[in-house]
């Protein structure tokens, strides 16, 4: 997420119009069953679709967001100072823009008793991590930090206005992934083919659609997308993640596998600092 707002700082000042881009707005869901609740039932797994089209579309693929951990599609909307979002940015290109929430996420209902555990991300999290990592110094270059407007704390504007934009999402990642391959598919037969803008957690998702409905993604384009394989390593501690190496769920590998045991994996890089070693999928097939 901190990629996003420092971009946004550097690319769009000079790129939109200072009213904004014209376009129409419109909504859609896509993906929902139904469970039985008592005499009656309740829908659930659907995904909230926010479609924006601009005066003149000048490109030929659709631009579909994905946004990450915590998020919304309010994401691409604005920037936390007011100024335009990439929405506005992709606008004025000419690109027709599909704003999506991931499925028991924000505007795509989270149903209690159906869909699993929920997690929340507290201000401490956000600060070290994103928005004043030089005053916690998680990592070596978090001092160098510089493109977040304000102090990036509780008590300052900016930073209430974007903690306030954080909701809960789903604990479990193999169940995110599940859902929104499900719902995804179904978007990407009604509106494809499409270029596939993926965020951090989502990045993993973005590999799922390509690989669901590969016809209909043109291309995918991750921003600090979730990773490295097999590893969640961004900070320790070290667990195991995405046993398929680069998701959760299982992709379509030539030859075909069984399980996640059937890859094989070669070390390609060890990281003796964090005690860890980052491998990638070999040689048993290709994705």
């Amino acid at each position: 997420m901190c990629l996003l707002w420092a971009l946004l700082y550097t690319s769009l000042a000079i790129a939109v119009p200072s009213g904004g881009t014209l376009h129409t707005r419109s909504y859609f869901y896509v993906g929902q069953t139904y469970s039985s609740a008592g005499p009656s039932a309740i829908a659930h797994g659907q995904m909230y679709v926010e479609r924006l089209t601009p005066a003149e579309v000048t490109q030929p693929y659709p631009l579909l967001f994905l946004h990450g951990g915590g998020m919304t599609g309010t994401n691409l909307l604005a920037a936390m100072d007011g100024g335009p979002g990439w929405a506005d940015y992709f606008l004025a290109q000419g690109y027709e823009v599909y704003i999506t929430d991931q499925p028991a996420r924000g505007r795509s209902a989270y149903q209690s008793g159906i869909d699993g555990p929920q997690s929340v991300f507290a201000t401490s999290y956000i600060e070290s991590r994103f928005t004043a990592t030089e005053q916690h110094g998680l990592w070596p270059q978090a001092s160098l930090h510089t493109q977040w407007p304000g102090n990036g704390s509780v008590g300052d504007p900016f930073f209430d206005n974007f903690y306030a934009s954080t909701v809960p999402s789903l604990s479990s990642n193999e169940e995110t992934s599940v859902k929104t391959k499900a719902a995804g598919s179904l978007l990407l037969d009604r509106i494809g083919p499409v270029i596939l803008m993926t965020h951090s957690q989502s990045g993993q998702l973005g590999w799922i659609l390509g690989d669901a409905r590969p016809n209909l993604v043109k291309a995918i384009v991750a921003l600090e997308p979730i990773g490295p394989p097999f590893t969640s390593a961004v900070l320790p501690p070290i667990t195991a993640a995405r046993p398929y190496g680069l998701t959760e769920i299982p992709l379509l590998y030539s030859p075909s596998i069984n399980s996640a045991e059937d890859l094989e994996r070669e070390v390609v890089y060890t990281d003796e600092s964090m005690d860890v070693a980052f491998a990638r999928l070999l040689p048993h097939g290709s994705w």
